[in-house]
C-alpha cells in the first residue's frame, strides 16, 4: 500500500515547488502507459489525445490541474542504421499534449512515436516521453508549437471510448495505491529538462546520443516548422495571440 500521507506530501511538494514531483510523474506515466498498451494495443502510438487526457485525469486525483493543447511537434528520429531525420506532426497534421497548471509540457505518447505508421520505421529507436519542466527552454532536437486548446474528441464513439479508458486508468491507479508500494513505481526514463538530456547524451543513451547528430549533420528543420516557429515567436514578442493554423484543418474538433 502506498500511504496516503506519502501521497499528500507529494501533492504538497508539487504545489509548493510549482512543478509535479518526480514520483507523481512516474506514477502517472506508468499507470497510463500500462493501460494504453492493454486497451489500445498496436494503435497506442496514435492515441495522443487519449493518453494526454488520461494523464490529466490522474493528476486531478492529486489536485493538479491541466489542459490539452493541439499543435505541431517535430523531434529528431534516429535509427541504428540510417541517418537522423525529423519526424512528428505539422502542417495538415497535428498532435495533442498536456500542459499542467505549473506550465509543464507533458507528452507520454511521443515515447512511442517510432511505432507510429506515419512517423516511425522498423529501424527507429524509441523516443523519450516528456515531462518538460521549462517550456521556455528547448534543445535544438525538439520543437513543440502550440496552436489551440482542445476539449473533446468530437466523434461520439471516440468520446465513449475515452470515458471508458479514463475509468480503467483510474481503476488501475486505485489498484496500485491499494496493493503496490513506492518501489513499484519505476517508469522511466522521462525527459524533463536540458540537464537530464545532457546527462543522457554523455552517458550514451541511444536516442539522446544519436539525436544530436542532427546538429552535426546540419539537418535543417522542415520549412513549415521554421515558419510557424518564427510566427509564434513574433506574436509572443508583440504580446498578441498567434493566428491559428488548425482552424480549417479537418479532424481538429472540440477546440476553443
Amino acid at each position: 500500500m502506498i500511504k496516503r500521507s506519502f501521497l499528500t506530501k507529494q501533492t504538497e511538494k508539487s504545489l509548493r515547488e510549482r512543478r509535479t514531483s518526480p514520483f507523481l510523474r512516474r506514477l502517472a506515466f506508468q499507470i497510463v502507459d500500462a493501460e494504453a498498451r492493454e486497451h489500445y494495443g498496436d494503435t497506442y502510438p496514435m492515441r495522443c489525445f487519449q493518453c494526454s487526457a488520461a494523464t490529466g485525469a490522474v493528476l486531478r486525483e492529486f489536485g493538479i490541474g491541466s489542459r490539452l493543447l493541439a499543435g505541431a511537434v517535430c523531434v529528431a528520429q534516429v535509427g541504428e542504421r540510417k541517418p537522423p531525420r525529423w519526424a512528428g506532426f505539422w502542417d495538415q497534421d497535428h498532435h495533442i499534449w498536456l500542459m499542467t497548471a505549473f506550465g509543464e509540457l507533458v507528452d507520454l505518447s511521443v515515447g512511442v512515436l517510432h511505432r507510429h505508421p506515419a512517423a516511425g520505421g522498423p529501424d527507429d529507436l524509441p523516443n523519450l516521453p516528456l515531462w518538460w519542466t521549462d517550456p521556455g527552454t528547448w534543445p535544438p532536437v525538439i520543437r513543440y508549437l502550440p496552436d489551440t486548446e482542445v476539449h473533446d474528441l468530437g466523434d461520439p464513439e471516440d468520446a465513449v471510448d475515452l470515458r471508458l479508458f479514463e475509468r480503467q486508468v483510474l481503476a488501475r491507479l486505485a489498484g496500485m495505491l491499494r496493493d503496490g508500494t513506492v518501489d513499484d513505481v519505476t517508469f522511466g526514463p522521462i525527459l524533463d529538462g536540458l540537464d537530464t538530456l545532457n546527462a543522457m547524451t554523455k552517458a550514451g543513451a541511444p536516442w539522446a546520443s544519436r539525436a544530436f547528430l542532427m546538429q552535426r549533420h546540419g539537418v535543417p528543420l522542415p520549412p513549415w516548422v521554421r515558419a510557424r516557429e518564427a510566427e509564434l515567436m513574433n506574436a509572443w514578442a508583440s504580446r498578441r495571440s498567434p493566428t491559428s493554423r488548425l482552424g480549417d484543418v479537418p479532424g481538429v474538433l472540440g477546440t476553443s
